[in-house]
């Protein structure tokens, strides 16, 4: 077998999830057996709108974390629904931005990790926080 390192990278870029884990789930499935089939190292760059709409945002989340630690230099850039989220989690998201996040798609996201009702974004996000222990150092490998 040959060391990782010593293989060529193959870029996969991924966007607009939108919360269907089973589809993410099946592009990194290709993705591993492709790189293996060619001997390449796979970089996986999330080109955002990983969240909402979908109904399993929660589990998208934590197949990107582990992808981003699977293969060295992947990279996550955020798309507008995943930057409303995080500026959930930092407290900074304003009504404006919430009405938005909510008409396109938030709904789902949010209905994902809490029962409490949308005006209650202070628990939600502690809610989120709960499930995702790791998304605040996901937030630090993120393009803007």
């Amino acid at each position: 077998m040959i060391p990782t390192e010593s293989l060529p990278s193959t870029v996969y870029a991924i966007a607009d999830v939108h919360g269907r884990a089973d589809l993410l789930e099946a592009m990194l499935g290709y993705i591993a057996a492709h790189a293996n089939n060619h001997q390449t190292k796979p970089v996986v760059i999330f080109l955002g709108d990983l969240i909402d709409r979908g109904p399993h945002s929660p589990k998208v989340l934590d197949q990107v974390c582990s992808t981003l630690d699977l293969y060295p230099g992947s990279r996550l850039i955020l798309g507008n629904h995943d930057f409303y989220l995080r500026e959930l989690l930092r407290g900074t998201l304003t009504y404006e931005d919430a009405v938005n996040w909510m008409d396109w798609g938030g709904v789902a996201t949010v209905s994902a990790y809490s029962s409490r009702p949308v005006p209650d974004f202070e628990n939600i996000a502690a809610d989120i926080r709960r499930v995702h222990r790791q998304l605040n150092g996901m937030w630090n490998l993120m393009c803007e």
